[in-house]
């Protein structure tokens, strides 16, 4: 990073963003954004290390965090934290209303999460190509959705660009 920092990224007023993302380990929500920007800018600045943003986002209980939470019996207590965690103001926010994935091969998807999943768009039973949506109105559409996604909208809320809410 410090090379990146000598170029002029993460340096306030330079234009150049360097951003860092915290998940978790474990199953456990990320804490506070705002909160653990602040410890990470001091605790990095002792090393002449800068960024512009902490991103925190929650561990999806999907492929293999899942099977781990599977192997080590706490995928239902996992699950139960995200539920009751849940943080209605969050639904406007998720990434899923907004934006789409899409795979290498072109077939287009909710969320990144949904694509891991293989869930195709709107819950169809089949994949949609990226050439297919020409014709398809996308506001209003129905989102895949399942267990998985409570991690979105647990607490702060979770997506590619960090916290949801603070």
């Amino acid at each position: 990073m410090r090379k990146l920092n000598a170029q002029g990224y993460g340096i306030a007023g330079s234009g150049l963003e360097l951003d860092l993302v915290y998940n978790p380990q474990g199953p456990s929500l990320p804490p506070d954004s705002e909160i653990l920007t602040k410890e990470y800018k001091q605790v990095l600045a002792h090393y002449d290390v800068f960024f512009n943003r902490l991103l925190t986002i929650s561990n999806m209980p999907i492929n293999r965090f899942r099977h781990q939470l599977e192997r080590d019996d706490l995928l239902n207590g996992y699950m139960d934290m995200l539920r009751s965690r849940f943080t209605e103001k969050n639904l406007s926010k998720v990434m899923c209303r907004t934006l789409l994935s899409v795979s290498w091969d072109g077939h287009v998807f909710d969320c990144d999460f949904n694509q891991m999943l293989d869930l195709p768009l709107g819950g169809g039973k089949q994949a949609i190509h990226l050439s297919e949506l020409i014709d398809l109105p996308l506001a209003n559409r129905p989102i895949a959705v399942d267990a998985h996604c409570f991690g979105c909208t647990a607490g702060s809320g979770s997506s590619c660009s960090g916290a949801l809410t603070n």
